[in-house]
């Protein structure tokens, strides 16, 4: 019975070496290891995968800054033409074209909205304020209105045989090859005055063109002052029945640049703006900075340019934050 417990005694004994040796010897770990595989990514290997992954070249983006137009459009309607699809921006550049310029465009929610600086429907019509607005929409579709009383087609030919006619009076001015127009009064069928007309060709008068209503009141009116030979000022102005401002257009040139232009329309305020641009020495514009009605700022716009030919331009927020930066 007692060689039986030493027997067994001996066996624990051996099996606790055994274990201890295995887990405990540096050797035998190290040979243990030798069974198990373990693969180690090569770094060199790792590089060259990546190096072999396709890399997205995206193309260099570039817009049409109008740099080379012989019209001085406002920056800030060329970064608004930007966002337009290619359909829409060819219809604002034949429009451009047919009108030699337009004095402002902007980009809304639902059309485009623009200024142009010549009426482009023909008509044989007096000149009054010679202003026309246009709106594009985005299915196409294209209307103009004109700036206050545009006159009767063929109104021309109606003055010169106006002792004929009981509606319509004039008074022209036939000292030139031209005939010109110097009043024009409007009767209704009882033979009460509807409105009265009248131009003015002086240089040293600044009211060029004035029309009243029934009641003698201005409902638009036209003025061009002049500080010296380059610094001219236009102002369009159009009132209510009442008297009160219901759209203007003020622009202020030095030389043939446009140093400033204020657009008031009481009907849509959004459309409202008062840009100030500067230029360069020569005659290049650089700057503008761009207020809403109430003469805030809304945007600054930088034009960047090399040979003379505009190359970039920056558009800032109120706060001086870049929102866009367009290259040609």
């Amino acid at each position: 019975m007692v060689s039986k417990k030493i027997l067994i005694s001996l066996f624990i004994a051996a099996s606790l070496f055994a274990v201890y040796y295995n887990f405990d010897n540096p050797k035998q770990e190290a040979i243990n290891k030798k069974n198990f595989k373990v693969v180690k990514k090569d770094k060199n290997f790792s590089n060259l995968e990546k190096k072999q992954e396709p890399t997205e070249i995206k193309p260099r983006i570039t817009y049409d800054l109008y740099s080379k137009t012989q019209f001085d459009l406002p920056l800030i309607s060329i970064y608004d033409i930007s966002k337009l699809t290619p359909e829409i921006k060819s219809k604002v550049d034949s429009i451009l074209d047919k009108a030699q310029g337009f004095y402002y465009l902007k980009v809304l929610d639902d059309r485009v909205f623009v200024i142009l600086q010549n009426p482009i429907d023909e008509s044989n019509t007096y000149v009054r304020h010679n202003l026309q607005f246009v709106e594009i929409l985005f299915d196409g579709r294209i209307f103009y209105h004109n700036a206050g009383y545009v006159g009767l087609e063929n109104e021309i030919q109606l003055s010169i045989n106006s002792k004929k006619n009981k509606e319509n009076l004039w008074v022209i001015d036939e000292n030139i090859e031209s005939y010109r127009p110097l009043k024009h009064i409007a009767y209704d069928e009882k033979g009460k005055i509807k409105f009265i007309e009248t131009w003015n060709y002086d240089d040293n008068e600044p009211v060029k063109y004035e029309m009243r209503n029934e009641n003698k009141k201005i409902i638009s009116i036209l003025k061009e002052s002049q500080d010296d030979i380059s610094n001219l000022r236009r102002e369009h102005i159009f009132y209510d029945n009442d008297g009160n401002i219901i759209m203007s257009l003020t622009i202020n040139y030095e030389g043939a640049n446009i140093s400033r232009l204020m657009f008031y329309n009481s009907h849509s305020s959004i459309d409202s703006v008062n840009i100030i641009s500067e230029y360069d020495e020569n005659g290049l514009k650089i700057k503008e900075s761009v207020y809403d009605e109430n003469y805030m700022l809304i945007n600054t716009v930088y034009s960047v340019y090399q040979n003379d030919e505009r190359k970039s331009l920056r558009v800032l927020d109120f706060e001086g934050n870049e929102l866009s930066k367009l290259e040609s």
